[in-house]
């Protein structure tokens, strides 16, 4: 079973142009999901764990200064 890589952010056009390179990079080793919520990341970790594949969380980074709340940060590292 493969393992998979959760890319995670709110604006599309980021979310699909970095998808497209881990695709392009990564495609025939790992499953590329993408995400464009917190929320979603961690439906999508359940979805994948559910399924047998292992994850683990290398980083959960938020540069932007306007988010306040990073409960889902947090809820998706403790996943692993």
């Amino acid at each position: 079973m493969e393992s998979a890589i959760i890319c995670v952010d709110d604006d599309w056009d980021i979310l699909k142009s970095l998808g497209e390179q881990l695709k392009r990079y990564f495609g025939e080793h790992y499953l590329v999901e993408l995400c464009q919520s917190g929320d979603e990341a961690i439906s999508t970790c359940w979805e994948l764990s559910d399924d047998g594949r292992k994850h683990r969380i290398g980083d959960v980074w938020l540069k932007e200064k306007r988010v306040k709340d990073n409960r889902s940060c947090t809820r998706i590292k403790n996943l692993s």
